[in-house]
């Protein structure tokens, strides 16, 4: 909720959902909802993606993206929002979230949410080899007859 108005962000399942950012208002949380005249509010794959929910820092409002351009999730970017209205969106980069060497996710954070106590929960990346489900694949490939 946003200066009197509901406001959806969110990426659309397609072909462009790593590099667009689609939004969506209305009076009451039960709609009707109406799409941004300016659909997608925005193009690009550094920080279109959503990270996180919108989040007010100092009468600021935020917004977690996810930098797609390297790897989906490999960073989360923090937009300021500029302008949110129903007639415009603007937003820019003013903080990235990235793994160092030695995390436990080190493919890179995820999603990025500000709690209301202020702690701040980071969702992060990694790649695990888990033996049983692996095996399980080698199976199910072996009884359709696709070993190859």
């Amino acid at each position: 909720h946003h200066e009197g108005r509901w406001w959806l962000l969110c990426a659309i399942k397609g072909p462009y959902e790593d590099s667009e950012l689609h939004a969506w208002h209305a009076d009451e949380l039960a709609g009707p909802w109406r799409p941004h005249r300016l659909n997608p509010v925005k193009t690009d794959v550094r920080g279109s993606r959503p990270a996180g929910a919108p989040f007010l820092h100092d009468g600021q409002l935020y917004r977690p993206a996810q930098d797609c351009s390297h790897t989906y999730g490999g960073r989360v970017v923090i937009q300021r929002i500029r302008a949110l209205s129903t007639e415009a969106f603007e937003e820019e980069p003013v903080a990235v979230v990235e793994a160092r060497p030695g995390d436990p996710y080190p493919i890179g954070p995820h999603t990025f949410n500000v709690l209301d106590d202020g702690r701040i929960l980071i969702d992060g990346r990694r790649t695990v080899f888990v033996p049983a489900a692996f095996l399980a694949f080698v199976r199910i490939a072996l009884r359709r007859g696709r070993t190859g």
